[in-house]
């Protein structure tokens, strides 16, 4: 009983030394990379003011960008934001129908594949199922 007690002790303080020294390698890596990280920031900090292309906010081109904003936002009326949704939508449904053929065929990035058309197939399953189907994803969500 005495040697089950030692072994379990000497376990837990080597683990336990071992989470430590991970710990510090930890910090210790991200302090150099901040430091790293902030050289570079300064460097292209000095070059961005000497060059004056660093303008405070609320000027004038701030301004006129928003207002310029406003007027597209106003000019587009209910069909045209629903024809752009759409469309938006129709590039991300492609995007991810070649997203998830490429996965499934598992091919390399550069193999190259092109998507045609989309057609939407008609539902033919009862409510009951459909009703059950989004229940069940539902509940894994």
């Amino acid at each position: 009983m005495d040697i089950a007690f030692i072994v379990t002790f000497t376990g837990l303080v080597i683990t336990f030394m071992a989470l430590i020294a991970l710990n510090m390698l930890i910090s210790a890596s991200s302090k150099v990379l901040n430091a790293f990280g902030s050289k570079n920031s300064n460097n292209g900090g000095n070059n961005a003011k000497t060059n004056g292309t660093s303008r405070a906010p609320g000027t004038e081109s701030d301004t006129a960008v928003a207002y310029e904003i406003a007027n597209i936002n106003n000019n587009i009326n209910s069909n045209n934001l629903m024809h752009l949704m759409h469309q938006h939508d129709e590039e991300e449904l492609i995007a991810v129908l070649t997203a998830a053929i490429m996965a499934s065929e598992r091919k390399a990035p550069g193999f190259k594949a092109k998507i045609k058309s989309v057609r939407r197939i008609n539902n033919i399953s009862p409510a009951w199922s459909y009703a059950g189907l989004m229940e069940q994803i539902g509940n894994r969500l």
